[in-house]
């Protein structure tokens, strides 16, 4: 990687994280940096939670709207899980964007039909992908209300504490106009509105070859992120509900023989203790509890 390169990363990467309101910074040649690095990472935790969906077999839409869609990350991972055909609508504020979508989606082989024009909100799926930063309150609410028409909703926002708490928000808006699928375990009320604490968050895994190419490493390096820690908030809101028990919420507490776990369902938040004597649970713990539900 050049050393422009790394300059344009790091100066894209420091928007993305404060989430500029102000400019437009893509580029053709920033979008498609972005798209084999940053936006591969982002990738990782649309394939932890798909393969989340897929295991609860849910029943996916088949015309996907991407909002925000920037280089088509959530696209090409959202539609090889939902396989073809199926029609698509790509949304950006930069008609680079829409066009680099499309162009990806083609690279990815998908059985595709594009379509342009208003967007299809009735009975579409709807994909979001690190957007919500960007948002004003007033442009929040207006996405809202759209996004009440349709079928089925993926959100995947950073495991930061803002974003995940104005996710929050959506949740509770959009909780009455579907079920909630994941993470959640059930439909009531979230506990963790208010917590000052703690907030919901996962980590999702991260692929072998993270650590096994160079490239990788050398460039995580130059921007300072760790490749082993991959935080992730996200919602899925559709007709049917997923999982019960209790979720893991961010990372367990390794201390020896045991671990502490905060955990979220119905019933509010718990801190409970699981020792190596709940041999599953506990390895579970120690490699990856990204889909881990405490009954």
């Amino acid at each position: 990687m050049t050393a422009k390169e790394i300059k344009q990363l790091k100066e894209l990467r420091e928007i993305l994280l404060n989430g500029d309101l102000t400019r437009d910074y893509w580029s053709p040649e920033r979008l498609r940096l972005y798209h084999v690095t940053l936006g591969e990472r982002i990738g990782w935790k649309w394939d932890s939670v798909l393969r989340e969906l897929e295991a609860l077999g849910v029943q996916w839409p088949r015309h996907v709207i991407d909002w925000g869609c920037g280089s088509g990350v959530a696209s090409v991972r959202v539609t090889r899980a939902v396989g073809g055909p199926i029609s698509h609508q790509a949304f950006d504020r930069n008609p680079l964007c829409e066009a680099m979508t499309r162009e990806n989606l083609r690279a990815a082989a998908t059985n595709v039909t594009f379509e342009t024009g208003a967007l299809k909100w009735d009975g579409a799926l709807v994909v979001l992908s690190h957007v919500i930063s960007e948002l004003t309150p007033v442009a929040l609410q207006s996405l809202v209300k759209d996004l009440k028409r349709t079928a089925m909703v993926i959100w995947v926002e950073p495991g930061e504490k803002r974003s995940s708490e104005r996710l929050l928000g959506v949740r509770e808006e959009l909780r009455g106009h579907f079920s909630v699928v994941a993470p959640c375990t059930h439909q009531k009320a979230c506990p963790l509105a208010g917590q000052s604490s703690a907030w919901c968050h996962q980590f999702a895994e991260v692929p072998s070859i993270a650590f096994q190419d160079r490239a990788w490493s050398e460039w995580a390096k130059w921007l300072g992120i760790d490749l082993r820690s991959l935080p992730v908030s996200y919602l899925v809101l559709g007709a049917e509900g997923g999982a019960s028990g209790a979720r893991v919420i961010g990372r367990p507490r390794l201390r020896g023989g045991h671990a502490l776990v905060t955990s979220c369902g119905a019933e509010g938040l718990k801190l409970d203790t699981v020792t190596k004597a709940d041999k599953p649970v506990f390895q579970a713990l120690k490699e990856n509890p990204f889909r881990l539900i405490l009954k």
